[in-house]
């Protein structure tokens, strides 16, 4: 599988988005986040940069939101684990979350949550897509 251009240049922002709400001693702590019927809500974003990670995963379309879910668990795995998956049955799972009923929203609000400039390269060098 090849990433397109246009979802490289999403991973590489998302990345980008979250290095920066990493960043120790930052002000802010992220309290909650939660589905509303009018969609994401959030509180007490560090440097707001959980607004942009949200904003850039709902522009993703479903396929390429899958990927990055399926890249953000490639990379939080461990790598030792007798049990581990493959990347196409995480891929494969993805695509099937992402299209169950609100599993859009449910997956935008996890991956929003998760250390995306830690998992996705990870993810990228061990599915050999970096």
């Amino acid at each position: 599988m090849n990433l397109t251009t246009s979802l490289r240049q999403a991973i590489d922002a998302l990345i980008a988005a979250d290095a920066s709400r990493q960043v120790s001693g930052a002000d802010g702590i992220i309290s909650s986040i939660h589905l509303s019927p009018d969609g994401l809500q959030m509180r007490n974003v560090r440097f707001g940069e959980l607004n942009r990670i949200a904003d850039l995963l709902s522009s993703l379309y479903d396929q390429d939101l899958a990927i990055v879910m399926a890249l953000t668990t490639y990379g939080a795995e461990n790598a030792s684990s007798a049990e581990q998956a493959t990347f196409q049955e995480l891929l494969d799972d993805a695509h099937q979350q992402v299209n169950d009923a609100d599993g859009r929203n449910r997956a935008i609000t996890n991956l929003s949550g998760k250390p995306l400039s830690k998992y996705l390269p990870i993810g990228l060098r061990r599915a050999g897509l970096d």
